[in-house]
Formats: C-alpha cells, structure tokens, sequence
C-alpha cells in the first residue's frame, strides 16, 4: 500500500507539471521509476517517454480547445523534433545506463540555472 501511494503521488505530480508547465513531468517519473529496482535504467528513461507522450497528448488537447496553440509555429517546430526523438530513441538501447544517467543530470542541472538566472 505505502508502495501504492509512493507511484501515485509521483505520477499525480508528473502529470501536474507536465499539464501546468509543459515539462517537469518526465524528471518527476525519471525519479519515481529509478526507485523501482525491478526497472533498468533503459527501462526507466524509456517508459518515462512513454508516459510523458500520454500526458502530453491529453494536455496538447485541452491546450488546442483553450486556443493556446499556434499551428502555424508548431508544424515548423515538430518535424525536427521528431527526427530528434527518433534518433535519440535509436540511440537509448546503445548508450551505457552510467551515460544516460550523466547525461539527464546535465540537462536538469543546465535548464534549472538557465530558468533561475532569467
């Protein structure tokens, strides 16, 4: 049960800040799934993309009912984003977890002192 409440309140706030902020949640779910030992860490970062896409969708939804959304932008944006995601997907199962790992806390530590330093 205490296991239970551990996941649900991660996920809740995942998806708390993925709908709010637009991102967050996959560092919220990269730290919740890295608590679970029966998960490598390909597992953790792949099916943090995995749920992340599920969010994100059901968010990108409710922004395009709001009108937040600007088509127009977004379709020269999501080509090259897929590539990149593609690419960074056929790269995951290649890379050593320990790089992976380094990697994603480089990222978080970089977006973090651009977003305090603004």
């Amino acid at each position: 049960m205490r296991n239970l409440l551990f996941i649900l309140f991660f996920a809740l706030l995942g998806g708390f800040f993925n709908g709010l902020l637009g991102t967050g949640g996959g560092i919220v779910l990269v730290f919740l799934l890295s608590r679970i030992p029966s998960l490598s860490k390909t597992e953790v970062f792949a099916t943090t993309v995995f749920c992340i896409f599920l969010m994100s969708l059901l968010t990108a939804v409710l922004y395009f009912k709001e009108g937040m959304i600007d088509l127009s932008f977004s379709s020269q944006v999501f080509v090259p984003a897929a590539v990149g995601g593609a690419v960074g997907a056929l790269l995951l199962g290649k890379i050593k977890p320990s790089l992976l790992q380094k990697l994603f806390a480089c990222m978080v530590l970089y977006s973090g002192i651009r977003m305090v330093m603004a």
